[in-house]
């Protein structure tokens, strides 16, 4: 069964898939995460988005290669903006994570 974004996105923000109250505020983030992507050229499907749980993963890019990064991009950058962690350096290591995605997502699609 292929993964809703929206499902597995509120799985690692803790959140119960029938706790709607935030759905929209995620779902902003989720397609913010989406945008930066387009804007570094690795928007699988031109101008992508989701608006609730019918979106999958395998919607966004059918390339088992990419997806555990895009993932983990999407994870990462919506957590940072719905659940900032209260310490700075908590916060750092979640921006140098995703700096670390972003150029892993970067060689995967310009491998030159």
């Amino acid at each position: 069964m292929e993964s809703s974004i929206l499902t597995s996105t509120k799985k690692i923000l803790n959140l119960a898939p029938d706790y709607t109250v935030f759905d929209s505020q995620i779902i902003a983030y989720i397609n913010s995460a989406f945008s930066t992507l387009n804007q570094m050229d690795l928007d699988a499907t031109e101008g992508f988005s989701i608006t609730g749980y019918s979106e999958t993963w395998m919607n966004y890019t059918p390339d088992p290669s990419k997806i555990n990064a895009i993932k983990n991009f999407v994870f990462l950058k919506v957590r940072l903006l719905f659940d900032p962690p209260q310490s700075s350096f908590h916060i750092q290591m979640l921006e140098t994570q995703l700096s670390q995605v972003e150029w892993r997502l970067s060689i995967l699609e310009n491998p030159t």
